[in-house]
């Protein structure tokens, strides 16, 4: 099962939708900074182990998150990625 966030605030639906799911794409769209209708990083890395998902993918990245991917374990996705499960 894949399960995708979208444009999303943390919630708690956010762990119920990626329970059990083999692969959870995830916007985080900056590294730090909060803005309104979207994941950071901080949220992602602070709720991680409940996420449940086998496998996380990073994804809809603005500026300041890519200049910060090679700083995050996650995967982070890319133009071009292929992604088998």
């Amino acid at each position: 099962m894949i399960a995708y966030t979208g444009d999303t605030e943390w919630t708690d639906d956010v762990a119920k939708v990626a329970r059990g799911a083999d692969l959870l794409i995830a916007e985080s769209y900056f590294y730090k900074k909060p803005v309104r209708w979207h994941l950071n990083y901080p949220e992602i890395a602070a709720h991680r182990d409940g996420f449940g998902a086998r496998r996380l993918i990073l994804t809809h990245m603005s500026r300041e998150m890519l200049a910060h991917v090679s700083e995050v374990p996650e995967e982070c996705a890319y133009d071009g990625l292929i992604v088998t499960v």
